[in-house]
């Protein structure tokens, strides 16, 4: 393989998310030093995350006028100083389509960074399809989460071989400090996320309220924030459904709250990925989805380590009921879950990218 150390290589991506930054400071360590990640702000709106520690080379971009509509003249100033060989770019902003008319005129490779899917993609506006149907077949190379970000960009455009996958991934191994066993978790069901109608929280609470018309009062650990925050409450209390809402949690603090629930339910209208389905098989919770997640058939598989069901409600209730009153059947799944995010790991997050990197370094090698 290639060495990597003769290529300057900068990332340009939204904010310094926790779990993108353990990412980019292991991948600082295997290229020495050639890493710079260039990013528009240190927070957004919807966002709570706290800021964590940077131990790469980073800068943030001035904030001004044209910030709103996502663009960023800084970027032609920094990009002029750091005169990397190789951008990667996360993102379809007006920031990255200069960026790409950049990297054409200066004759630096230019890297497509994606999260998304067919399913997220395909609903975009007519606009934002016509530039990624533009600059993906044009990227020198493409770099996705997962295997459904393949399918979407060859459907794209992208060519097979110059597709890399570095998986969204969290510290497997500091959450697996907290796993419980299935008697020692105080609660049935989890739901983590934000607060918003894309995330379905009223589909989990019809689920519990489904369950005790039967009778069965279920325990809910609600973690998150948002703008539907208040209604969600109110509902619960309508119900009379036992619940638990200590609010948004920070990133060190999650595995304990993930550890102490027996189920994690992630219904959604569109995810790209759902980092929530890596937080609770780090620690051993099962998870119940649906098709529209990015992790469905991917890191959550069907009946081997959670469910992959159609959004029906009853569905989900009997699914629920199954694997709540068959312990050997949840023993099972969660020791899958343990066992099957390990390939989701910071190790593969970083490596995919660097695969990307060799791959270009490669290719100029063979062009010479």
């Amino acid at each position: 393989m290639l060495n990597t150390l003769s290529r300057k290589v900068t990332i340009i991506t939204n904010i310094p998310s926790p779990y993108r930054v353990l990412q980019f400071d292991k991948l600082a360590s295997i290229i020495d030093g050639k890493l710079s990640v260039i990013y528009y702000q240190k927070t957004e709106s919807n966002r709570s995350w706290s800021i964590p520690t940077l131990s790469h080379n980073h800068f943030f971009l001035k904030q001004g006028y044209f910030s709103k509509y996502n663009f960023h003249p800084d970027i032609f100033n920094r990009l002029s100083k750091e005169k990397p060989t190789i951008i990667i770019a996360a993102g379809f902003t007006l920031t990255i389509i200069f960026t790409f008319i950049y990297a054409r005129f200066k004759r630096v490779k230019f890297v497509v960074f994606t999260d998304s899917w067919l399913h997220s993609a395909n609903k975009l506006k007519l606009y934002h399809r016509v530039i990624r149907r533009i600059l993906i077949p044009k990227a020198d190379a493409l770099i996705c989460v997962g295997e459904k970000g393949k399918d979407y960009l060859v459907e794209y455009g992208a060519k097979q071989n110059s597709i890399f996958i570095s998986p969204l991934a969290i510290n497997n191994s500091y959450y697996q400090k907290f796993y419980q066993s299935f008697k020692d978790r105080e609660y049935d069901i989890i739901f983590s996320g934000q607060f918003t109608s894309r995330k379905m929280p009223f589909f989990v609470i019809d689920i519990l309220k489904e369950l005790k018309k039967r009778n069965i009062n279920l325990s809910l650990l609600l973690i998150g924030s948002g703008p539907l925050e208040k209604k969600i409450i109110n509902e619960l209390e309508e119900y009379k459904i036992s619940y638990s809402y200590p609010g948004f949690i920070q990133q060190e603090d999650l595995p304990r709250y993930y550890a102490n629930a027996k189920l994690l339910l992630f219904p959604t209208e569109d995810d790209p990925w759902g980092l929530v389905a890596n937080e609770s098989c780090a620690v051993g919770t099962p998870v119940i989805t649906c098709n529209n997640s990015g992790v469905a058939g991917d890191l959550i598989i069907h009946d081997y380590n959670g469910f992959v069901l159609p959004l029906t409600v009853d569905i989900w209730v009997e699914h629920v009921l199954r694997l709540l009153a068959d312990s050997k059947l949840y023993e099972t799944f969660s020791k899958n879950s343990i066992k099957h995010v390990q390939k989701y790991s910071i190790e593969n997050a970083a490596g995919g990218i660097k695969n990307a990197i060799n791959y270009l370094c490669e290719y100029e090698k063979n062009r010479k």
